[in-house]
């Protein structure tokens, strides 16, 4: 957690707008998988967090294809169709838990590999 929060101290000033975006959209997203675990939002919440997430890995997938990351184009495209709110996916709370950790994890993931390609400056 502690090398997260240097990462954006230190470096995040350097950080051109596009390479800003993605990280605020990648955290962002994490946030929101997060507060959706409990089951205390209404129904709308989650509605709105399937077009956040959706949106969130479109951009993820675009970019990654730009920087020529072939297996994170796949990934976010499975996590934006999974997410879609267009033709939901309906599954139970708990598979829905499941899935929001693991996505949080691969944003977080995404975080700090994707950030090697676009480098610091």
């Amino acid at each position: 957690m502690n090398n997260y929060l240097s990462f954006f101290k230190e470096g995040f000033k350097s950080m051109t707008e596009e390479r800003k975006v993605i990280i605020i959209s990648l955290s962002i997203g994490i946030l929101m998988l997060l507060l959706a675990i409990p089951s205390i939002w209404p129904y709308g919440y989650y509605t709105f967090l399937r077009l956040i997430m959706c949106g969130i890995s479109v951009y993820g997938a675009y970019k990654a294809y730009e920087w020529e990351r072939q297996g994170w184009i796949w990934g976010m495209a499975i996590i934006s169709v999974l997410f879609n709110p267009f033709i939901p996916i309906y599954l139970d709370k708990e598979m829905w838990v499941v899935i929001d950790l693991f996505v949080a994890g691969v944003y977080l993931v995404a975080i700090f590999t994707l950030r090697e390609k676009m480098g610091r400056g």
